[in-house]
């Protein structure tokens, strides 16, 4: 037991040799992450919108009755 061998490493060594990995750009990721935050930021504003509008409504009927 002189030589531990790391099974992951060894994977991604005969991944790597036989071209099966691939390799990510970060900044790809970065744009594609923010891109995905700034969408879920613009639904989250709409969507709160709408809350306050159903609210309104609602109180608005509530006082006509």
């Amino acid at each position: 037991m002189d030589l531990l061998i790391d099974p992951i490493e060894e994977l991604l060594k005969r991944y790597r040799s036989e071209d099966k990995i691939i390799e990510i750009d970060q900044e790809a990721r970065d744009r594609e992450i923010k891109a995905i935050n700034d969408e879920l930021a613009e639904f989250g504003l709409k969507q709160r919108a709408y809350f306050n509008k159903s609210v309104e409504s609602a109180r608005k009927a509530y006082l006509t009755f």
